[in-house]
């Protein structure tokens, strides 16, 4: 959907999934970063001043990434840190297990593009353990893979 994994240097903001034991989404974030050929490629949890430093570095340098993020997770970024973003997508992965705040995703997205410069924020909607993830590269428009079919 976006491009090879491997071509990517991977920065994950997964809060509270990384603080679980057998997480799905850890690992598969996990297997995109171990198969980076950045070695910048990594978790962050709660480290925003890090994550800050890093995006700044592969924006300055043209790194293809993607930031992969937790609703809450994203929004407590940007209450501290905003900045352009043109070489990295933002994936948000959905994800309110131990979050604190109640919303609405169409509520938050706005405010994550206007923090990051960029026209719209991607997502990821779905069950990593069960292979059925949908992603949105823009509008909250989904596409599946081929192994999931709709019948109505």
């Amino acid at each position: 959907m976006f491009g090879k994994h491997s071509e990517f240097c991977h920065l994950a903001l997964l809060p509270s999934y990384l603080e679980r034991n057998n997480s799905s989404l850890v690992y598969q974030v996990d297997y995109f970063i171990q198969n980076s050929e950045h070695l910048n490629s990594a978790f962050y949890l709660r480290n925003h001043a890090d994550l800050f430093d890093q995006l700044q570095q592969n924006e300055k340098n043209q790194v293809p990434s993607i930031l992969w993020g937790v609703s809450f997770g994203l929004l407590d970024f940007i209450e501290e840190y905003q900045l352009p973003l043109e070489y990295t997508t933002v994936i948000e992965t959905g994800g309110m297990k131990g979050g604190v705040r109640n919303f609405y995703v169409k509520n938050y997205i706005p405010d994550l593009s206007s923090a990051f410069s960029i026209s719209d924020v991607a997502g990821e909607y779905g069950m990593t353990e069960l292979m059925s993830q949908a992603y949105a590269k823009q509008k909250g428009i989904y596409s599946c893979p081929p192994w999931i079919s709709f019948n109505p």
